[in-house]
């Protein structure tokens, strides 16, 4: 498909349409995929099967679909310029996603959230060095989340997947 000339609104209608079609010609294999998460969790309501659909379906579009992942990124803010503050920052959290790969992906990213704000106070010299007036620049915390997004894997995993569960709730 070429989307090089199309608005974002078109894309995503493509993208929908796509979705739907997929959907509905693989139905049988959503079904089966639903009853054998079910089958191996009984106890699960059908809004949890879904959930765990939507989990599992996430997992592998990141591992088996790089382009996908990056058109999806295409449709957040635009990337800040880079900076030493910045990569610490992704460098970190993914190291926070990756010691806690245990825990649910809504708990890793309240963890990795929570930590944020101590990784800048150890770097605050680097921080003011890359941001003029240092913590009290706004433009601080947009660049975290949206350079977040966008360099480390982990974290968007973690948030895709977050608000995959949050509108089917």
């Amino acid at each position: 498909m070429n989307w090089e000339n199309k608005s974002a609104k078109e894309i995503t209608n493509e993208l929908s349409q796509i979705a739907v079609e997929i959907g509905y010609n693989h139905l049988e294999t959503t079904n089966q995929l639903k009853e054998k998460i079910k089958a191996n969790n009984p106890t699960l309501t059908d809004k949890d099967v879904d959930k765990e659909f939507v989990i599992m379906l996430t997992e592998l579009l990141f591992e088996k679909c790089d382009t996908y992942i990056q058109l999806i990124k295409n449709f957040t803010n635009l990337c800040p310029e880079g900076n030493k503050t910045l990569d610490i920052i992704v460098e970190r959290t993914d190291a926070i996603m990756e010691k806690n790969q245990d825990l649910s992906y809504p708990e890793q990213i309240k963890l990795a959230e929570k930590q944020i704000f101590n990784i800048i106070k150890d770097n605050e010299v680097q921080v003011n060095k890359d941001y003029k007036d240092g913590l009290a620049n706004s433009k601080l915390i947009d660049d975290i989340a949206t350079y977040l997004l966008y360099k480390s894997n982990k974290y968007y995993k973690a948030h895709f997947i977050l608000k995959s569960i949050e509108i089917l709730n």
